[in-house]
């Protein structure tokens, strides 16, 4: 970035701006990301980089879906499809629909992911694309999933299987592999658990040591596993941990307004402690602490940030 402002080259600027923006997104500093991801679109709009604004306003997108903020998010999306037309790359073009699709299945606009992930099917099949087929088969068993289809889920994950078998990037078919797993162990957390919890481990196996990506939902999972076969000591641990974690990614977050919006979703990790401590440990003190806990963080960030909003408008 420094190189790139002494020579004043914006290409390279907006590129080094973007992958940065990336880089925090797996640290998990959200904050940082969206603001080295608008960093980026300004310097792809001043060399008219149309590819470059499609995919990075996705990516923007996406980032406000990790802070739970979403203001703006369809105008991101908009922006993106804008400039979908003069993209060349069609791998830039799927990644372009799969992003969108995956943001509108986070935040519940199920019917409109899905007109995006029968786009991904078709795309995929039209480039004879195994790495394609895989992720547009993946998404929509996720989808199924979630719409109570569950035969037709479970089918679209075995072809997916098939699928991921032939990917010829090693390293894409390694992280593809633990896409899966976490699907897989999704799936089977409530009617299966002890096959939740297998597939969680061979997760664990192939994933880096500390992976801030996976471990926040490895650890959920692993909760609602333990709680389904009744071994509560190991249900209260995963639920600690993912806790300590959760506010590890809270403490990231600069901007008050978006720390507080990423709250809301995580606060369901505090819900299920209480409820934990009510009905299986017969704890309600325990209880009381960690609802306390939850409603003390929401009121320090509500506080916080109107805080620095009157010593801003002063």
């Amino acid at each position: 970035i420094k190189f790139s402002q002494e020579k004043t080259h914006l290409y390279l600027l907006a590129r080094s701006w973007w992958v940065t923006g990336l880089i925090q997104d797996y640290q998990s500093n959200f904050s940082y990301s969206l603001n080295s991801k608008q960093l980026a679109i300004n310097y792809l709009e001043q060399i008219s980089d149309n590819e470059g604004i499609a995919v990075v306003n996705m990516l923007v997108a996406e980032t406000l879906v990790n802070l739970k903020n979403f203001d703006g998010l369809g105008v991101y999306q908009h922006k993106a499809l804008s400039n979908i037309i003069k993209v060349k790359n069609s791998k830039w073009t799927f990644n372009i629909i799969w992003g969108i699709g995956k943001e509108l299945f986070r935040v519940g606009e199920l019917e409109a992911s899905s007109y995006f992930y029968k786009e991904l099917q078709s795309l995929a099949n039209k480039e004879n694309n195994q790495t394609y087929r895989f992720s547009s088969l993946l998404e929509n068993a996720q989808l199924q999933q979630k719409l109570g289809n569950v035969a037709l889920a479970n089918s679209y994950l075995a072809i997916a299987y098939q699928e991921l078998e032939k990917i010829p990037d090693l390293t894409y078919q390694l992280s593809s592999k633990q896409l899966f797993l976490i699907t897989q162990a999704q799936f089977n957390v409530e009617t299966q658990p002890q096959i939740a919890l297998n597939k969680l481990v061979k997760l664990e196996e192939i994933l880096p040591k500390d992976d801030p990506i996976y471990k926040t939902a490895i650890l959920r999972l692993q909760a609602k596993a333990y709680l389904a076969l009744k071994e509560y000591d190991q249900a209260e641990t995963a639920l600690t941990e993912s806790i300590k974690l959760f506010e590890n990614q809270r403490g990231k977050i600069t901007d008050e307004r978006y720390r507080l919006s990423f709250f809301e979703e995580p606060q369901s990790i505090y819900e299920d402690m209480v409820k934990f401590q009510i009905n299986q440990k017969q704890q309600i003190s325990t209880a009381f602490d960690y609802a306390e806990l939850a409603r003390s963080r929401a009121l320090l960030d509500a506080i916080d940030g109107r805080a620095k909003a009157i010593k801003i408008d002063t």
